[in-house]
């Protein structure tokens, strides 16, 4: 069977960003989120296995599209972000393509309406080539969204997003300390 998840995603905000990731062969990990306008991507090179390693050479950059917004969770819309990085971009930017040919008839003639006045339909699907397989997203435009409260509370989101709100959620993790891992206590 080829699709295996369906979900109802209402998209509020798009970024792009470069992350920066330590390599797997030094011990891998988050080092830092950069803008997708940073001067860094020009001083990148690319190694054997492609990778856009840093001037360091002790990192990586990959492009990172961030689609945020509200995902459908048993009937309750929740707040959250679908990353897309490598083979997945092309699938973001066929979703932004979806958002930005999508119109409606208004007052004063055709116009494109915000992102979340629609929900979108998100499934996957294997693709493959001769590297191997993965699984991807598929994206559909599902339906007009009714409920206007949503819209209002989608909005105010959008504008947090816009207002650099997001950015400022991620300095202060980096400030507040490393999370606390509990995953070994006894929960029962």
């Amino acid at each position: 069977r080829q699709m295996c998840i369906r979900d109802r995603f209402l998209p509020v905000w798009y970024e792009k960003t470069l992350v920066e990731w330590k390599l797997r062969e030094k011990g891998g990990g988050l080092v830092k989120i950069h803008p997708a306008d940073s001067d860094l991507l020009n001083r990148c090179t690319r190694d054997s296995q492609n990778r856009l390693l840093t001037p360091s050479g002790e990192t990586q950059l990959t492009t990172t599209a961030n689609h945020y917004g509200y995902a459908l969770v048993e009937d309750t819309p929740q707040k959250c972000v679908i990353s897309m990085t490598g083979s997945q971009l092309k699938h973001s930017r066929y979703f932004n393509t979806l958002i930005q040919g999508t119109k409606m008839d208004g007052e004063k003639g055709s116009f494109t309406p915000p992102s979340y006045s629609h929900w979108y339909t998100i499934k996957t699907q294997t693709e493959s080539n001769d590297r191997g397989s993965w699984y991807s997203y598929q994206i559909t435009q599902y339906e007009q969204l009714k409920d206007a409260e949503l819209f209002a509370e989608a909005k105010d989101f959008s504008a947090f997003c816009a207002g650099g709100g997001m950015e400022q959620l991620a300095n202060k993790t980096e400030s507040a300390g490393q999370i606390e891992d509990n995953s070994k206590e006894n929960l029962y």
